[in-house]
């Protein structure tokens, strides 16, 4: 895994040598190589204009300098990655965003019926199926731990994973994402960037190793 620098001039993604980010790469004529980290202006102008470099701007004088990866996140859009099945708790699920997701109906009626449909649900399907079921009356209290232990799962049981969330050393991770202020940057780009800031917790624990 290539290591980013201590010091970043402008933020940056990790894009891999997956099949679509091939051919994303042959459509936007990008000269940097696959399989390494990438400027993040330069790929979200590709995507969104002037407009997406502008929101990458916007998000490092709120953050600094930043770096993400899609790997990082929990449901993707742009750019294409298989999440890992996990293990927690002694029970397995389809990914990260299947347990969090399946953790909204904990203690309710309808529980076990999201656990069966949770089993091999992609990152969307999850996603659609925590909003039809039933939410839990104190899941606002407890959605950050859940999380926590989503990705403690996810980057503690792939290595692969565990070194690119270690790659990034000290650099904030941020997830732009314009739609969602609490877990990402939401639409002023100062949201609190919730995943961004439990991945940093965790690769700072797996680097002190308090955190295994």
């Amino acid at each position: 895994m290539i290591l980013l620098p201590k010091t970043l001039t402008q933020s940056h993604c990790y894009i891999s040598t997956h099949i679509k980010h091939q051919e994303l790469k042959q459509e936007h004529g990008w000269n940097f190589p696959l399989g390494a980290w990438c400027p993040q202006r330069v790929v979200s102008r590709s995507f969104f204009g002037a407009g997406g470099e502008s929101t990458v701007r916007a998000c490092e004088a709120h953050y600094g300098i930043f770096v993400w990866a899609t790997e990082f996140s929990n449901v993707h859009a742009l750019f294409s990655f298989d999440e890992p099945r996990i293990v927690v708790n002694g029970e397995e699920w389809s990914g990260s965003e299947a347990y969090f997701q399946a953790q909204k109906s904990f203690g309710l009626d309808d529980h076990e019926t999201v656990k069966r449909l949770m089993k091999d649900a992609d990152p969307m399907e999850a996603f659609g199926i925590g909003r039809r079921y039933g939410q839990r009356p104190d899941w606002f209290d407890v959605n950050v731990d859940v999380m926590r232990k989503a990705v403690h799962a996810k980057f503690t049981q792939n290595q692969d994973l565990k070194d690119l969330l270690l790659s990034t050393g000290e650099h904030p991770l941020v997830q732009v994402k314009p739609g969602d202020w609490f877990w990402g940057t939401g639409p002023d780009n100062n949201g609190k960037n919730m995943l961004g800031e439990l991945l940093m917790e965790l690769r700072n624990g797996l680097r002190n190793a308090s955190i295994k």
